[in-house]
């Protein structure tokens, strides 16, 4: 059977877009190989899970986060390798410069991707493409691109965004498909870089089979998530709004990694705003496993993007569908990627104005005065996720790309 190979910068745990992808093309007998690298100390167990549970897909990993004296080393060389590239490719326009620049161990991928000799190679966020791109070129074989984000319009700085600019432009037309997060990346995409179609492949979780969770609490159970609890991600909007509520009628609860300078700022908000100790509730990271079961004690799901930068204006991100698989309830913020989804998808959840804490302080109340409303929207996002917005049915569209891509005649039969 034909082997695939998927290479990614960063962390295989942080990536679970990656490894759905993976395991859909090993159960349909595909050979797979992931190349990836670790630097947050805190992921190795969730990567090295991921490694133990399926020890069929063969994981290729470069450590660089430890303090052991050969991370250390490692990651001191890399990095003045890569600020170096950085600074020549102002003066000098590189296509290498701007490969090193993207991904300090492009090298060590290339490598390795060349002794993998697969017979496709696809490439997770920018600084991968050119590693599979020049991969696939030495081998004679094929590549693929995932635009899980807008890479253009990331919080970057204007040298690589540059850097960005120049890879995808010299690489993005020779790729054998590409795909994409939500429809308008797919636009943005195309409509940069006068390319085909893009098929877009949404960031959904597989099914969640256990029984909905009907509202039990007294208070209103609102929730968000991310890898990280940090600055500008919509959660100064959300306590300004609920400054504005009977804090008997709600709680707020945030999990993700907290730095301690985060921590300090946060409270330093709650403090401001006069809201009441236990409101505002913290809570750890947790495996993806545990995810959605913990999501579901939850009675609305809040996807709170600012718009900004552009990326998070046409990004659709994973937390969207967590919520939908756990049956919450959602209320996200105004951008045109979620308008256009809560469009298509209706009666689950309410877009508000970030900017106007008014609105969302009266969005919550709403749930709070019509229990009905919100039980009524919970069944809605369960159905949607149960029977339409599941991996279940978005897989068939990356396994028919790499039947196609691979198997052109059975494709084709």
């Amino acid at each position: 059977m034909a082997k695939i190979c998927w290479i990614t910068p960063g962390h295989l745990s942080t990536s679970p877009r990656l490894r759905k992808e993976v395991l859909a093309a090993q159960r349909q007998g595909y050979e797979t190989t992931v190349i990836a690298t670790q630097y947050m100390p805190y992921l190795y167990e969730d990567d090295a899970a991921f490694i133990r549970q399926n020890p069929q897909c063969r994981v290729i990993l470069l450590s660089w986060g430890k303090r052991e004296f050969k991370d250390q080393y490692r990651k001191y060389l890399s990095g003045l390798l890569q600020k170096l590239t950085i600074v020549l490719s102002k003066i000098i326009n590189s296509r290498l410069l701007n490969k090193i620049a993207l991904n300090r161990y492009y090298y060590w991928q290339l490598k390795q991707a060349n002794k993998c000799k697969a017979d496709l190679y696809v490439a997770h966020n920018s600084g991968a493409l050119a590693v599979a791109a020049d991969a696939a070129r030495c081998i004679s074989s094929r590549f693929a691109f995932d635009a899980e984000d807008f890479h253009d319009a990331e919080s970057h700085s204007p040298d690589i965004l540059k850097c960005i600019e120049h890879i995808q432009r010299r690489y993005l037309d020779q790729a054998i498909f590409i795909t994409a997060a939500s429809p308008l990346i797919a636009q943005a995409y195309q409509e940069k870089y006068q390319l085909g179609k893009i098929e877009v492949i949404l960031n959904v979780f597989p099914k969640n089979n256990a029984e909905l969770q009907f509202k039990t609490a007294n208070k209103l159970r609102l929730f968000w998530f991310s890898q990280y609890i940090g600055r500008d991600r919509g959660i100064e909007e959300c306590l300004q709004a609920l400054a504005l509520l009977n804090h008997d009628n709600v709680e707020l609860h945030l999990l993700g990694l907290l730095h301690t300078e985060e921590e300090k700022y946060f409270n330093t908000l709650i403090k401001k705003y006069h809201l009441e100790e236990g409101l505002v509730r913290f809570h750890p990271p947790i495996s993806e496993q545990e995810l959605i079961e913990f999501t579901a004690n939850f009675d609305v799901g809040l996807a709170l993007e600012t718009g900004e930068p552009y990326n998070r204006e046409v990004c659709l991100t994973n937390k969207l569908f967590v919520y939908l698989q756990a049956g919450l309830a959602l209320i996200a913020s105004n951008t045109l990627a979620q308008r256009t989804f809560l469009e298509k998808w209706p009666d689950c959840g309410w877009l508000v104005d970030l900017k106007n804490h008014q609105n969302l302080s009266e969005t919550i109340q709403l749930l709070i005065d019509h229990p009905n409303k919100l039980e009524q929207a919970k069944q809605k996002a369960y159905y949607y996720g149960a029977n339409y917005l599941n991996w279940e049915r978005e897989q068939e569209k990356f396994i028919y790309l790499i039947h196609t891509c691979l198997n052109p005649k059975k494709s084709l039969s």
